[in-house]
């Protein structure tokens, strides 16, 4: 089965992500992915028993804040509600796994470009930065076309225009408008 484990983040950086990963397997633990938050690190793993695993995440990372069954398909209420919630906990690879079943039966363009935006900075977790603007770029042309309701796709652009103008990442909050 897979696990998001979220972990405090006791000081790591992006850039200890493929350390952290060689640890953790080492230790003979499946692996999957490994993202650095600034409050956070989430350890994407396959486990059949996530009980075992959580003692040695614990020893060589830190106190354990939520485990998430990811074989586990999450109902939500309110998806572009939960988004925000998650994408602004820095919580974005799930923030886009929250809008993907939208997007699949939608086809909207403008929910497309919020998963895509997730998606870029997920890659700033896992320490690709040039990964981050290519998809940053790709996100802003997506929401421009759709213009996805119920966000601020006035603050998301402006963000997005700065970040390309200082060629630097800027931590984005999103907000529900109505």
């Amino acid at each position: 089965m897979r696990y998001l484990i979220i972990v405090r983040n006791p000081g790591y950086t992006p850039s200890d992500r493929p350390q952290l990963m060689a640890r953790l397997r080492g230790l003979g633990l499946r692996v999957i992915n490994v993202r650095v938050a600034t409050d956070h690190v989430e350890v994407d793993l396959d486990t059949e028993d996530v009980a075992k695993v959580l003692p040695i995440v614990i020893a060589n990372i830190g106190c354990v804040i939520d485990v998430v069954d990811l074989s586990v398909e999450r109902r939500v209420v309110d998806p572009l509600g939960e988004f925000v919630r998650l994408f602004n906990a820095e919580r974005y690879w799930e923030a886009h796994e929250v809008l993907e079943g939208v997007w699949r039966v939608s086809g909207d363009v403008g929910i497309q470009g919020l998963i895509v935006l997730a998606a870029a900075y997920v890659k700033l977790q896992e320490g690709n930065p040039e990964a981050f603007m290519r998809l940053l770029e790709r996100a802003s042309e997506l929401i421009m076309r759709g213009n996805p309701r119920g966000v601020d796709t006035r603050e998301i652009m402006r963000v997005i225009e700065e970040i390309m103008r200082v060629k630097k990442p800027i931590k984005l909050k999103l907000s529900i408008v109505k």
